[in-house]
């Protein structure tokens, strides 16, 4: 099953859902720090109330309410900080309360010290400034506007209490104006470290999706990778990589104990002067695969070592076999499309010699002969334009048993079934399989041709069986297609389903190399098992379809 890679919601970085700006950590962090500042204040403030001559504080208007009103103060610093200290709820009613107790605390304090003159209101421009840190927006912006209307007030107040003109009242102004700028600048400098945090958040996201993705790939890749340090300690080590190093404990993080052999081409790679890496195929552990290792440098710094990829040496000789035989198909294309017309010319001058009464025995001796060879040719160069031409497959889902008796009978009326005795064994139970049908006639068809061809033993037409298995839990249907000719020689067995190999000098050495390459375009697989004077058995493994009510499924799904 593929891994999936959820999506992470992203909220303001550390913000509550609820409209607060900061994390409940970090508020409790800052009004842990305005506490202890609320708590100087108190204790400067009543310094100065009690003992004014230290501070060289003018005469304060009302004496006893200014104390009491320091007092009330100190007091709820103290009740705050202990709240803090031992109290671990929700911090955010918590602040709400402790700014209103400043506003009204603080502007009773500036009453009764002297008003706007004595400079207490930039303690409430302070308050006002600070709430826009932990509070939302509106409430720090309304905190400030009750801040700056209590300050312009009392200078209102005491200008109309002692009959003097309101001198004061360009002070006050500014201090009003100090809190709505202060808390405005607080709510815009939030938005903007928020704005930056949650590009930063983003950031690390999509760095931990690009590194779950990297190792997903590195995990899945065909090809072993392994990531050394300068100590030969192995650091990253894929799937393929652990498979072809012999399936180690993941304890064992030595190269030199896990591989020999790759640690010595890994030294003869690092004393090269030109820095090329190894192509030499070397074996990592008795009885397992060649591998092929390239090495590469890795960036930065040098005690990050080494990068190691190791490849299947008989992957890399297939895949290479496969593009060569690709670009062989299509150049044997172009020439049997070129050879095709005059060969049909042969045939037909051929055919008509063969009409006339002017030649004897001998001379339509040699032009059977032609007209033979002309067949044979054509066989071949259908067989090659086959190979060019090959389509993608089309899967549907086929009842094997009633297919294969219609194969059965269109055998019995053509003239294969003159060269061959086939013979059908059913079971009761007709699986599904996913195949392309055109498909899966030529491969049969391949098949009980090559029989015809090759079985054949002392003049007898060999018995051809065909047999249908349901193994277990497996998810094919394997068939068998059993002949009594006189087996595969084992020095050919091996490469038998390789182009142009064939046990019979009439042969193209194509039709089964055909027969496995259309097997494998619809995810199935044929195999063969022979001894001499044993007979052949091809064996088809074709993957099931459980879903009978389908009758078609898209290329795209299949491949």
């Amino acid at each position: 099953m593929a891994t999936q890679i959820a999506p992470t919601p992203v909220l303001p970085f550390g913000r509550e859902p609820n409209s607060y700006p900061i994390s409940r950590q970090l508020a409790y962090r800052i009004l842990l720090y305005l506490n202890i500042f609320r708590l100087s204040i108190a204790v400067l403030l009543l310094a100065s109330i009690f003992k004014p001559e230290l501070f060289n504080v003018p005469p304060i208007l009302h004496i006893n309410l200014a104390r009491a009103t320091v007092f009330v103060y100190l007091a709820f610093s103290l009740i705050f900080f202990y709240r803090l200290k031992h109290e671990r709820g929700n911090p955010f009613p918590f602040a709400t309360q402790a700014i209103i107790s400043d506003l009204i605390l603080g502007t009773l304090i500036l009453h009764a010290i002297g008003g706007v003159n004595s400079g207490i209101g930039v303690l409430l421009v302070f308050v006002a400034s600070t709430s826009a840190l932990y509070l939302p927006p509106r409430s720090a912006l309304l905190f400030a506007s009750v801040a700056a209307t209590a300050i312009v007030g009392e200078a209102f107040f005491a200008a109309s209490m002692h009959d003097e003109a309101p001198r004061s009242l360009a002070q006050a102004g500014l201090f009003g104006v100090a809190c709505l700028f202060g808390a405005a600048g607080g709510v815009a400098l939030v938005q903007w470290n928020h704005r930056y945090q949650n590009l930063a958040l983003q950031q690390t996201v999509d760095l931990a999706n690009l590194e779950q993705i990297n190792e997903l790939i590195i995990r899945r890749m065909q090809t072993g990778v392994l990531v050394l340090d300068d100590q030969q300690n192995v650091r990253v080590m894929n799937e393929s990589a652990w498979s072809l190093l012999g399936e180690p404990s993941y304890q064992e993080r030595r190269l030199p104990d896990l591989s020999p052999a790759l640690s010595a081409a890994l030294d003869r790679w690092d004393q090269q002067e030109t820095g090329a890496p190894g192509v030499e195929a070397i074996q990592l552990k008795p009885g397992r695969t060649s591998i092929i290792p390239r090495f590469a440098s890795l960036p930065g710094n040098s005690s990050t070592g080494v990068l190691v990829f190791l490849e299947d040496a008989e992957f890399v000789a297939q895949r290479a076999n496969d593009m060569t035989i690709g670009s062989l198909a299509q150049l044997s294309g172009g020439i049997a499309h070129e050879i095709r017309n005059p060969l049909a010319a042969v045939t037909h001058a051929a055919q008509l010699l063969a009409e006339s009464d002017h030649f004897d025995d001998g001379d339509k001796k040699l032009l059977r002969i032609i007209d033979a060879h002309c067949h044979r040719m054509n066989d071949i160069v259908e067989n090659i334009l086959q190979l060019s031409r090959r389509e993608r497959s089309r899967p549907e889902v086929i009842a094997i048993i009633p297919w294969l008796k219609e194969l059965e009978k269109e055998v019995t009326e053509s003239s294969l079934g003159q060269h061959i005795q086939l013979f059908f064994d059913p079971i009761p139970e007709s699986p599904n399989i996913l195949f392309d049908p055109g498909q899966l006639h030529q491969v049969f068809w391949k098949l009980l041709e090559n029989a015809a061809t090759h079985g054949a033993q002392e003049g007898r037409r060999p018995k051809v069986i065909i047999s249908v298995h349901l193994p277990g839990l497996s998810q094919n249907c394997v068939v068998h297609i059993e002949d009594n000719g006189p087996g595969i020689p084992p020095a050919i067995l091996g490469k038998l389903f390789e182009p142009f190999v064939s046990t019979s000098k009439k042969g193209s050495g194509l039709g089964l190399y055909l027969a496995k390459q259309l097997c494998e375009a619809n995810l199935a697989d044929i195999s063969v098992e022979s001894g001499i004077d044993q007979g052949t058995r091809f064996r088809i493994r074709l993957p099931m379809a459980h879903d009978r009510r389908r009758h078609s499924i898209n290329e795209q799904d299949y491949l």
